[in-house]
């Protein structure tokens, strides 16, 4: 009988503190709940807001070179080569003077030079064409190719 009593007395003292660790049912909306004191308010300092992540390259537009039109430094193209796929390839830019190698298993950028650059873009492997597009200064372009040297290309424009 005397344990009844015990666990009667520590039920009846740990009642009217259950809301106050966030339970449930104090929000009803069955949510978690954060409980505050005046001390935490106090003493802590406000929360940092995330900083923004910078992306390498802008992808659209800006006031100062006008709509539709991607600026310069705004990726023109991007290359993905399969790490399975067995040959070199070769990028070939109406844009610029020198063709570009891409191993396999690596990534290649192209960034616009100036506002609205237009390219005639060429994918070649050992001398067989696999792609083959013109990128408009509205586009962007994103290239994979697997390891059968299945070409996946999409296109994105403003």
């Amino acid at each position: 009988m005397r344990r009844r009593h015990v666990l009667a007395a520590l039920s009846a003292t740990l009642l009217p503190t259950a809301g106050c660790v966030g339970s449930p049912s104090d929000t009803g909306d069955g949510g978690p709940t954060t409980v505050r004191s005046e001390a935490d308010t106090e003493t802590s300092p406000p929360a940092a807001s995330p900083t923004p992540t910078a992306s390498p390259t802008p992808r659209t537009t800006t006031e100062a070179c006008g709509w539709p039109t991607m600026c310069e430094g705004s990726t023109l193209l991007e290359l993905f080569l399969s790490v399975d796929y067995e040959r070199a390839v070769t990028l070939r830019l109406g844009c610029r003077s020198e063709p570009v190698t891409v191993d396999p298993g690596r990534y290649h950028e192209v960034v616009r030079e100036e506002d609205g650059e237009e390219c005639a873009v060429t994918v070649a492997a050992d001398g067989e064409t696999l792609y083959e597009t013109s990128v408009s200064g509205s586009e962007h372009v994103t290239v994979r190719i697997d390891e059968t040297g299945a070409v996946d290309a999409e296109t994105v424009v403003l």
